[in-house]
């Protein structure tokens, strides 16, 4: 489409427009330079043409083979013709005239030529001018009215161009500019005018900027909406008992002094073993599937050591010739209580951590206080980061056995 100062003058595709609106070809002749001021011509008896004779023999000769070109312009030895592209205002085809030019080319004068189709750019300027032509005359029938229509079949032969000239209308009427808010409010409304008819025209466009978002925002929404039953939830027991039966434990008394001995007999000899999962009531109502048992007398265990590397950034155990040594023994809760007095337990956790990587999840050690008395016990809890609720468990049985071994004589640690 062609636009100018606001108005739609014409429609159509490119080579439509060439065809209806174009000068058809242009035909560029260049002509032979004359020595002296001439040039001498063996043509039938014609001799000693001028320059402007060589024009008029020029322009013979072609309008002879096509009667309806016209020419344009010439400048210099330069001249600019006009062939029309239907073949019906031609005498002879396309390919017959320009053999025949060439046959003759010498015997006219003519150096060289040059075929040019009309580029869009002259249709749009001839489009123009003749839209500011007809502005500035004011007339009331101009040359070109809305009802010059005229249409073209493509190459193709599928689809229908139409040019439609439009008349560039006057009006006296003057809008007053819009300012300020008034403004504001009216482009905003064009921007929606426009956004809606995108849409009309394209409802994929709607589709996946409105309707798809829309529809994630609901099922994150109904996600979101979804979880357990707060009825549902049994209370969570802290307790070592927790991760089942056979697990390991363990412990160390680095103070010996009277409280630590009576905390290590609470852990050790205590009828309800570690933590709260033997205790009265208490197994039936939170350890369904926990069994408690006799308590075993102490035993020694050998199993070998392991020297931790991390070549090429890999962790790698390598079992040593030498095994370590412990006590341990099977208390009521149905758990392993290793004593491990005479261990450094940061190394023997590192070496052993390949055997008990999967049943030992936390352990205490009583050490002695820096500031303190003598019969100070400064209790410490170690867990697993790999077990849920690791801390929690062991720091409440820690609580748990000092509390039972502060009880009278009297009470029962069972109840």
């Amino acid at each position: 489409a062609i636009m100018h100062q606001g108005n739609l003058l014409c429609c159509g595709s490119p080579a439509f427009l060439k065809r209806a609106i174009g000068i058809g070809f242009s035909l560029t002749v260049v002509k032979k330079e004359q020595d002296n001021g001439c040039r001498h011509i063996e043509n039938n008896g014609l001799a000693n043409l001028s320059n402007m004779e060589t024009s008029t023999v020029v322009c013979n000769y072609i309008q002879s083979l096509c009667p309806e070109a016209v020419l344009l312009e010439q400048v210099g030895t330069d001249m600019t013709f006009k062939i029309p592209k239907d073949l019906s205002q031609m005498k002879i085809p396309f390919y017959q005239f320009f053999r025949q030019l060439d046959e003759s080319s010498d015997h006219i004068g003519i150096a060289s030529y040059g075929l040019s189709d009309t580029t869009i750019e002259e249709v749009f300027l001839n489009v123009t001018e003749t839209a500011d032509r007809a502005n500035d005359s004011e007339v009331s029938n101009p040359a070109i009215s809305t009802h010059d229509i005229a249409t073209h079949v493509d190459s193709n032969d599928q689809t229908r161009s139409k040019l439609i000239f439009t008349e560039p209308t006057r009006t006296n009427h003057v809008y007053p500019r819009r300012k300020g808010a008034t403004l504001v409010f009216s482009q905003i409304g064009a921007l929606l005018l426009k956004r809606c008819h995108h849409y009309r025209r394209n409802w994929r466009i709607l589709l996946t900027a409105v309707i798809l978002p829309l529809i994630g925002l609901l099922i994150s929404m109904g996600f979101s909406s979804v979880r357990m039953n707060d009825e549902d939830t049994q209370p969570l027991v802290l307790d070592p008992s927790i991760y089942g039966s056979g697990t390991n434990t363990f412990y160390r008394d680095s103070v010996n002094n009277m409280m630590s001995i009576k905390f290590m007999k609470t852990l050790t000899n205590s009828p309800v073993g570690i933590g709260t999962s033997c205790m009265k009531d208490w197994a039936a109502d939170y350890f369904d599937k926990h069994t408690c048992v006799e308590e075993s007398p102490w035993y020694n265990i050998s199993k070998p050591f392991s020297i931790v590397g991390c070549p090429n950034f890999k962790q790698v155990y390598t079992n040593m010739p030498t095994e370590f040594s412990v006590l341990e023994k099977r208390v009521a809760s149905d758990e392993l209580l290793q004593n491990l007095d005479r261990q450094y337990i940061p190394s023997y956790l590192l070496r052993t951590f390949e055997e008990y990587k999967e049943t030992r999840y936390g352990g205490w050690t009583f050490e002695a206080k820096q500031y303190g008395t003598p019969f100070d016990v400064d209790p410490y809890v170690w867990f697993s980061s790999k077990g849920y609720h690791a801390m929690p468990s062991f720091f409440n049985s820690l609580s748990n056995i000092v509390l039972r071994s502060q009880l009278p004589s009297d009470k029962v640690a069972s109840e």
